[in-house]
Parts: structure tokens; sequence; C-alpha cells
């Protein structure tokens, strides 16, 4: 792992290398049988009730894995309470984590800000996971 230092003013650093190969491998092996089609969540028709929907803006295939159901990752997110300070190994404590692909035949990032509740984002992983 190698900290690249930005800027001290903001302070912005990257960090090189921080997920092994073989972590990789692991998630996306995981991942792999629970790949669906990336939704959106829309606030178009209610602006205080969101509806997921499938968008052919979002062209992404895209799964959420837990800590808990992948015990694997528990040295990732040992890694990333060191470097950040954070407490992200408790079982509410950090999102799952989000594994997106974009396949070569035209898919595409678009950048975008999430404005969901945590409530919300909980209920909708919820409905997909059980």
């Amino acid at each position: 792992m190698k900290i690249e230092y930005l800027s001290i003013d903001p302070p912005l650093v990257q960090v090189h290398d921080f997920v092994r190969d073989g972590m990789i491998e692991s998630i996306k092996y995981r991942a792999k049988d629970e790949l669906y089609r990336s939704d959106v969540l829309s606030f178009q028709n209610d602006p205080n009730h969101g509806e997921v929907r499938n968008e052919m803006s979002r062209t992404s295939v895209s799964t959420w894995i837990s800590q808990h159901e992948f015990p694997e990752l528990k040295p990732l997110y040992k890694k990333i309470e060191y470097l950040m300070g954070l407490n992200v190994l408790g079982m509410n404590d950090s999102e799952p984590l989000h594994v997106v692909v974009y396949s070569s035949l035209g898919s595409h990032y678009v950048p975008h800000t999430d404005l969901v509740s945590c409530v919300i984002q909980l209920n909708w992983f919820l409905a997909r996971h059980t």
C-alpha cells in the first residue's frame, strides 16, 4: 500500500494498492452469481418517497455484499479502520460493499450524488436479500 499526498490544504490523499489482487478475485467470485441490473432511485413522482426503477441510463450490473455474509472481507474492513480511523466492523457501522461491473460493450459511469436516506437504502437492500 502506498499513500500519495495530493494536497495539504485541503488534505487529500490517494491510496495505491489498497485492495490486494487476491481480495479482488474473492469479491468478484462471491459477487458473480448475485449481479443484477443496477437500479435508480427516483423521486420524480413523489419528492418524499423514492421509487426504485430500472433506467436505460444505468448500464451496469451490481450487488451488495455484507461483511457478515462474507467474513473474508474482515481484513479489508480492518485496513479501512486503520487508515481512516473509522469503525466499520460492527453490525451497524457500515453499509455493505457495493460491487459494480461495467462491461466493455458500451457501459459507462455517469457521475452523480446519492441523496438517499439510510432507511431507504436499508429497506432496498433488505428487500433484495431477504
